[in-house]
């Protein structure tokens, strides 16, 4: 074979390659965003939209990740600001609030005795990042927020750190998961800005 040949043979080979790369790459859905609505059996999951999951039997429910809990605020609470007065009993008040432009990080401190949270509401607006310090009072504590992902451990006398930014409203659960009672939960606000 002369050297035209021998060319043309690995332009055909590189287009071959290429077709089957870009093939594998459809299949696994690389190019549908980089979120894939499809279960092991690849049939679209049950109340799955582009927006992520919701839990069709939950009325109230908005879209998070699959196992998530948020859904319609159903408590009309104002975002607390350092040293606020009258605030509803269980809403955690910030320890710091750090003003970044037009959103905030906000400091919490929430202790987990007597098999709760106290406090166990925590109040933020959209696009504030929180930091949140779990104390263990009398036993270990975690905490786990799973529409974030973000848990951590305290045992008494060492404190768990977290921080997150919830970017979408709404109210979201959080609990200690596996180490308490399943009564040991709580509350995130995020209010609409």
């Amino acid at each position: 074979m002369d050297s035209k040949h021998i060319k043309i043979l690995i332009g055909i080979a590189i287009v071959v390659a290429l077709v089957i790369i870009v093939g594998i790459l459809v299949q696994f859905g690389v190019f549908s965003g980089g979120i894939s609505f499809k279960g092991k059996d690849n049939a679209p999951q049950i109340g799955a939209t582009p927006q992520g999951y919701v839990n069709p039997e939950n009325s109230k429910a908005l879209p998070t990740v699959q196992g998530g809990t948020r859904e319609e605020i159903s408590t009309n609470i104002p975002t607390p600001e350092i040293n606020s007065t009258g605030v509803k009993s269980g809403v955690a008040i910030p320890v710091n609030v750090i003003q970044m432009g037009s959103v905030s990080q906000r400091q919490f401190v929430i202790k987990g005795v007597g098999d709760k949270y106290i406090p166990s509401i925590i109040v933020i607006n959209q696009n504030d990042s929180i930091d949140l310090t779990l104390e263990a009072v009398d036993k270990t504590y975690n905490i786990f927020f799973p529409d974030f992902g973000v848990t951590g451990t305290a045992v008494v006398g060492k404190n768990a750190r977290m921080f997150f930014q919830p970017s979408n409203y709404g109210e979201y659960k959080f609990y200690c998961k596996n180490v308490c009672s399943d009564e040991v939960v709580g509350t995130l606000i995020v209010n609409k800005k």
